[in-house]
Protein backbone atom coordinates (compact mmCIF):
# COMPACT_ATOMS: atom_id res chain seq x y z
CA UNK A 1 0.00 0.00 0.00
CA UNK A 2 2.68 2.64 -1.11
CA UNK A 3 0.59 4.78 -3.31
CA UNK A 4 1.27 7.84 -0.93
CA UNK A 5 2.77 6.84 1.65
CA UNK A 6 5.59 9.29 2.94
CA UNK A 7 8.32 9.19 6.02
CA UNK A 8 6.63 10.16 9.20
CA UNK A 9 8.35 10.04 12.49
CA UNK A 10 6.58 7.76 15.78
CA UNK A 11 6.94 8.36 18.88
CA UNK A 12 6.65 4.66 20.45
CA UNK A 13 6.54 4.64 24.16
CA UNK A 14 7.89 2.06 26.71
CA UNK A 15 5.64 0.61 28.62
CA UNK A 16 2.81 3.08 30.25
CA UNK A 17 6.39 5.10 31.11
CA UNK A 18 7.39 8.45 29.26
CA UNK A 19 10.01 7.37 27.97
CA UNK A 20 10.06 6.44 24.00
CA UNK A 21 12.23 5.25 20.78
CA UNK A 22 11.63 7.16 18.03
CA UNK A 23 11.26 5.58 14.23
CA UNK A 24 10.49 6.53 10.68
CA UNK A 25 7.67 4.50 8.97
CA UNK A 26 5.95 5.25 5.79
CA UNK A 27 2.45 5.86 6.02
CA UNK A 28 -0.24 7.85 4.52
CA UNK A 29 -2.34 10.43 6.69
CA UNK A 30 -5.16 12.52 5.92
CA UNK A 31 -6.77 14.98 8.04
CA UNK A 32 -10.59 13.72 9.06
CA UNK A 33 -13.36 16.58 7.54
CA UNK A 34 -13.15 19.97 8.35
CA UNK A 35 -16.68 19.57 10.57
CA UNK A 36 -14.01 18.45 13.07
CA UNK A 37 -11.82 21.10 13.05
CA UNK A 38 -11.04 23.74 15.24
CA UNK A 39 -10.20 27.24 14.97
CA UNK A 40 -7.10 28.83 15.88
CA UNK A 41 -6.31 32.45 17.40
CA UNK A 42 -6.42 33.86 13.74
CA UNK A 43 -9.62 32.18 12.17
CA UNK A 44 -6.98 29.01 10.74
CA UNK A 45 -8.65 26.02 10.77
CA UNK A 46 -7.02 22.96 12.70
CA UNK A 47 -8.20 19.16 12.26
CA UNK A 48 -8.09 17.63 15.33
CA UNK A 49 -8.56 14.33 13.79
CA UNK A 50 -6.89 12.57 11.32
CA UNK A 51 -6.35 8.83 9.78
CA UNK A 52 -3.57 7.04 8.09
CA UNK A 53 -2.73 3.87 5.87
CA UNK A 54 0.10 1.86 6.25
CA UNK A 55 1.89 -1.49 6.11
CA UNK A 56 3.58 -1.57 9.65
CA UNK A 57 0.84 -1.73 12.59
CA UNK A 58 0.53 1.33 15.06
CA UNK A 59 0.13 0.92 18.70
CA UNK A 60 -3.55 2.37 20.18
CA UNK A 61 -3.15 2.46 23.73
CA UNK A 62 -4.27 -0.62 25.78
CA UNK A 63 -3.86 0.17 29.70
CA UNK A 64 -4.48 -3.93 30.18
CA UNK A 65 -1.85 -4.62 28.51
CA UNK A 66 0.35 -1.84 29.81
CA UNK A 67 0.97 -0.17 26.38
CA UNK A 68 0.54 3.52 26.12
CA UNK A 69 -0.54 4.93 22.00
CA UNK A 70 1.98 5.58 19.25
CA UNK A 71 2.73 9.56 18.40
CA UNK A 72 3.16 11.12 15.03
CA UNK A 73 4.72 14.00 14.19
CA UNK A 74 2.56 15.33 11.20
CA UNK A 75 1.93 18.89 10.02
CA UNK A 76 3.55 20.58 13.44
CA UNK A 77 1.85 18.85 15.67
CA UNK A 78 1.66 15.46 17.59
CA UNK A 79 -1.01 12.99 16.74
CA UNK A 80 -1.86 10.11 19.16
CA UNK A 81 -3.21 7.02 17.87
CA UNK A 82 -6.63 6.47 19.27
CA UNK A 83 -7.27 2.82 17.31
CA UNK A 84 -5.43 0.71 14.85
CA UNK A 85 -6.95 -2.23 12.76
CA UNK A 86 -5.35 -4.30 10.45
CA UNK A 87 -7.36 -4.37 7.19
CA UNK A 88 -7.29 -8.30 4.94
CA UNK A 89 -10.71 -7.77 3.39
CA UNK A 90 -8.98 -6.59 -0.10
CA UNK A 91 -5.98 -7.48 -1.77
CA UNK A 92 -4.23 -3.93 -0.37
CA UNK A 93 -4.29 -5.50 2.91
CA UNK A 94 -3.05 -2.86 5.88
CA UNK A 95 -3.36 -0.94 8.59
CA UNK A 96 -5.62 1.78 9.21
CA UNK A 97 -5.42 4.25 12.55
CA UNK A 98 -6.93 7.02 13.73
CA UNK A 99 -5.06 9.96 15.22
CA UNK A 100 -6.24 13.26 17.61
CA UNK A 101 -4.20 15.84 17.55
CA UNK A 102 -2.58 16.98 20.64
CA UNK A 103 -2.90 21.00 21.84
CA UNK A 104 -0.09 22.68 21.39
CA UNK A 105 1.50 23.39 25.22
CA UNK A 106 -0.27 20.67 27.04
CA UNK A 107 1.93 18.14 28.55
CA UNK A 108 1.23 15.45 25.74
CA UNK A 109 1.99 17.60 23.06
CA UNK A 110 5.73 17.65 23.45
CA UNK A 111 8.97 16.99 25.66
CA UNK A 112 10.11 20.10 25.47
CA UNK A 113 7.03 21.78 26.81
CA UNK A 114 5.79 18.93 28.79
CA UNK A 115 4.77 19.42 32.87
CA UNK A 116 6.56 15.90 32.97
CA UNK A 117 8.88 15.91 30.81
CA UNK A 118 9.45 12.70 28.01
CA UNK A 119 12.92 11.25 28.09
CA UNK A 120 14.35 9.26 25.12
CA UNK A 121 14.76 5.60 25.97
CA UNK A 122 18.46 4.10 25.56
Amino acid sequence: MTFFERPILVRRFVGLTDKYNEITISIDVQAIAPSGAEFGPEGQRKNKNAKSWGDEPIIAADPVAGTRADWIFWRGAWWECTSCEFLDNTILHHWRGEWTRQPEGSEKNDGATAKVKLTPAV
